[in-house]
């Protein structure tokens, strides 16, 4: 009978221990439901920034002046998104160093033994020479004599473009691609004109001869170049387009160098063709 007693008393000592084990266990378990992770944000791989540097030649045509072309550097900055493989677009903005631009033209005289009528003399172009005297025995006559008009432009530009560009397949970390731009031009003009003979010595006071010191001869104060000596100062908005074409090559997932040519025209009279260098920058891989 005691051993009896004595087997049931650890029986049930060992289901108390079992059962304590299992419920601390139990406290120790993970909950049964598995917690979901926080979501993340997906900012897209697309996105990129570039930056440029660019070799322009540029022309400004000009009524009085002809056409004058300059050589000079500028800058890009844009940001784009590329949509696919072979499709993206970016927003750009294009400085240019301002363009300045000295032109000397002569124009030969009649010199003292013929004269030519003072109406004649085009004040920006006076393919007469500039007027020295009056010509006393025919009233309303010049002599003139050789002299240069030295004129002077100004050109500040800036550009503003929306652009497409269709990449051209993939080969060895080389894309080529083309593409087109549209966008707005701010351009700001200015110029001027001043004349003097063939020594060096200015024209006149200001650029004005009165046929002597009393208009002698019937002969009026006339005037060459601008009213003022001050030449037109022009602002223009102008709508601009360009054309590109040229390759990246991948340095990096998140690097490339873009080489190019682009074709831009910022308005009435003024374009650029132009050598471009520059990166792509992908910040999110």
């Amino acid at each position: 009978m005691r051993k009896t007693i004595h087997a049931a008393a650890a029986a049930l000592m060992a289901w108390s221990a079992g059962g304590s084990a299992a419920r601390a266990a139990d406290l120790n378990m993970p909950p049964a439901y598995q917690q979901e992770d926080s979501p993340l944000v997906e900012l897209g791989s697309g996105w990129y920034l570039r930056a440029d540097a660019t070799g322009y030649d540029m022309t400004y045509n000009t009524d009085v002046f002809g056409s004058l072309t300059n050589t000079n550097f500028g800058a890009t900055l844009g940001v784009g998104y590329q949509f696919n493989s072979m499709f993206r677009v970016d927003l750009t903005a294009d400085y240019m160093t301002p363009f300045t631009k000295n032109r000397s033209t002569y124009y030969a005289g009649t010199g003292t033994g013929s004269s030519i009528a003072w109406s004649s003399i085009n004040p920006l172009t006076p393919v007469g020479g500039c007027p020295v005297d009056a010509d006393t025995s025919n009233p309303g006559y010049v002599y003139t004599v050789g002299c240069s008009a030295n004129s002077w432009s100004k050109v500040n530009a800036s550009a503003y473009l929306m652009n497409a560009y269709l990449d051209l397949g993939h080969w060895y970390g080389v894309t080529p691609y083309i593409g087109a731009g549209a966008g707005l031009a701010y351009v700001r003009t200015q110029s001027n004109v001043t004349f003097a003979f063939s020594n060096g010595q200015a024209y006149g006071d200001g650029n004005t001869f009165c046929g002597g010191s009393t208009g002698l001869g019937g002969v009026p104060c006339y005037h060459l170049g601008y009213i003022n000596n001050s030449g037109p100062h022009t602002t223009a908005y102008n709508f601009a387009y360009a054309l590109m074409a040229g390759f990246s090559y991948d340095i990096s997932q998140l690097l490339k160098v873009d080489i190019g040519y682009r074709y831009l025209n910022l308005g009435p009279n003024l374009s650029a063709q132009e050598f471009r260098a520059g990166i792509r920058i992908t910040p999110d891989g």
